[in-house]
Formats: C-alpha cells, sequence, structure tokens
C-alpha cells in the first residue's frame, strides 16, 4: 500500500554523523573559533549543520499502531556574510549578518511489530532554500525567508473516481492505515522571524504562502468541501524557553485559515545534550500529525533521543 524506501534511514544516519562531527561553539570569545579558520570555503562540517529536531522517539497515538519514529533535519550553508554583506567563509554564528542555505526536514515511521511497514513510511520530505539575517539585536534574533516543498512520498491518488470511490469505502470500514499511503505535496513561500535569546526565552513566528497543494479530501464529513492544507497550517508560533544547563522546553501552536476550528499544537521537553542521555518527551494534540490523513486529530505522545534543537 504504502512506498517506502530505506533513503530516510540513510539520511538519518548521515544527520547523526554530521552532528557528531559538528565542532563544538567556542566557550570563550578568546579561544579560536574553529569555523572560522582557514579551509575550502565550500567544504567541512561547519557548513552542514542540524537545521530543526533531530530525534528517534516510540510513540504511542490515537487511531494508530505504536511505532518508532526518526525526525531528521540538517542544513547546508551555500553563502554567509558579515554585517556589511562581505562575504565570509564560515557560517554566522554569534555576530550579526547573512546566510544563504539549503535544508532538507525528513520524517518516517517504523512500525516495528505492530504493522508491515517495509521497511519505513516515509511522513514528510521537506527540502528547501533559505535567505536568513542574522540580527543578533536585544529583541530580533532573525529573520528567514524560504522557497519550500513538502511532500509524504506517498503513491495512492485522490482524485479519480476509482480513488474516490476505494477512500470512501476505507474510510466508512475504518481502515487507518489505506491513508498512510495517500499523496499529499505542497509548494509554498515561507517567512519567519526569532525574537529574544536562545539562552533562555526563543519565540518563533511563521506564515506560509501556498503557491500549490495536493491536499483533496474525498472522503468522510469533509469531501467536497476544498479542504486545504491552507485551513490547517498556515501559521505557526513557537516559544522555546531554557531551564538553564539542564533542559529545554518548547510549545508549538499550529491554526490556518479556520482558525481554532482546525488548530494543532505540540510540547516537547529534552535534557541537555551535555548529558549522558538526551531524554525526549514529545505530546501532540489535533490534526497534522500525519499529512497523508492531516485532518484526522490525534493525539500523541512519544518518549526518545533528542540529538539536535
Amino acid at each position: 500500500m504504502n512506498r517506502s524506501s530505506l533513503f530516510p534511514v540513510a539520511l538519518a544516519l548521515a544527520g547523526s554523523l554530521a552532528l557528531a562531527l559538528q565542532p563544538a561553539r567556542a566557550a570563550d570569545a578568546a579561544d579560536p573559533d574553529p569555523c572560522s579558520q582557514p579551509g575550502p570555503a565550500w567544504l567541512g562540517a561547519c557548513r552542514l549543520l542540524p537545521y530543526e529536531t533531530n530525534a528517534i522517539v516510540h510513540r504511542s497515538a490515537t487511531g494508530d499502531d505504536s511505532a518508532l519514529r526518526g525526525d531528521f533535519s540538517l542544513r547546508y550553508v551555500a553563502w554567509a556574510s558579515d554585517g556589511a554583506l562581505r562575504t565570509i567563509d564560515h557560517p554566522v554564528r554569534l555576530e550579526p549578518g547573512a546566510e544563504a542555505f539549503i535544508s532538507y526536514t525528513g520524517e518516517f515511521d517504523y512500525y516495528m511489530l505492530s504493522r508491515p511497514s517495509s521497511p519505513v513510511v516515509n511522513r514528510i520530505s521537506n527540502p528547501a532554500l533559505h535567505l536568513r539575517w542574522y540580527a543578533q539585536g536585544p529583541m530580533l534574533d532573525w529573520v528567514d525567508f524560504g522557497l519550500e516543498h513538502s511532500s509524504d512520498g506517498q503513491t495512492i491518488g485522490s482524485r479519480s473516481e476509482r480513488d474516490i470511490a476505494r477512500a470512501q469505502e476505507e474510510y466508512a470500514a475504518g481502515n487507518h492505515r489505506y491513508f498512510d499511503g495517500i499523496s499529499r505535496s505542497m509548494n509554498f513561500v515561507s517567512g519567519e522571524a526569532a525574537f529574544g535569546n536562545e539562552e533562555s526565552v526563543l519565540v518563533r513566528t511563521r506564515v506560509k504562502y501556498f503557491a500549490t497543494t495536493d491536499s483533496d479530501i474525498t472522503w468522510g464529513p469533509l469531501a467536497g468541501t476544498n479542504t486545504s492544507f491552507r485551513d490547517y497550517d498556515r501559521y505557526r508560533l513557537i516559544v522555546e524557553h531554557r531551564f538553564g544547563d539542564l533542559a529545554l522546553a518548547d510549545v508549538t501552536y499550529r491554526a490556518g485559515d479556520r482558525g481554532f476550528a482546525t488548530d494543532s499544537v505540540d510540547v516537547g521537553l529534552s535534557l541537555d545534550q551535555s548529558h549522558a542521555l538526551p531524554l525526549y518527551l514529545r505530546l501532540h494534540s489535533g490534526p497534522m500529525a500525519t499529512l497523508s490523513d492531516y485532518t484526522r486529530s490525534q493525539r500523541m505522545i512519544a518518549v526518545g533521543l533528542r540529538f539536535s534543537e
């Protein structure tokens, strides 16, 4: 039913390697920054960096089988400048400046011992091009503009008469596994700004302008209502609070054009990565748990390890 691939697993392993090779941030201004040392401008671990969350968790969700979920997210800095827009040979770190980078974020589920998944079910593939300005000000930290594509890599259509009839049949039978194979995609422009300080409280706001979407709902009570991703994932508000060197807590609130009627929330708590075991707890409530069946509301709890913030 689902198109599965080892590609997400390979990327996750590559991400783990990149995180392991990433040089630590200089502890003192007098210490040399390994990312600012002479070397090829286009190569090196300093340019391959974590982007969003990298984690492996065991999740349990309402209306689904338990699974291992992998999240991996990397970015490659293609160009960077200082505050005067002079090209520099390393990513912007602690000073104002600009960056152009490529990012890739992925997510997959492995239904170990709970159901066939051959070997994984791809959930998200999100390549993007970004231009970011680091203000490093007392309030504004950075602003970011992106050209992005997001899809789930699945193959079952939802528009032909045959697909519509099959989806309605599976919905009536309560077969949630069928909907893991529905093909979904979107192309959009994103705008994001971060305020505050990563060492204490950071607030991020994000908005999407959708160019195209493949998100038709042709089954259940939402069939024929012109429902799309725009109704569920137009705006995001992310609040991160760091508890010193102990832990990081974050809350993500997501809403669309229908406001509170289709909103969702994620809550995370992770131990600082300086600990031997970076334990991670994640909770989800509402729709947008997956792209393929994004309108279905679910509650989820997940426990595992988080390798980057």
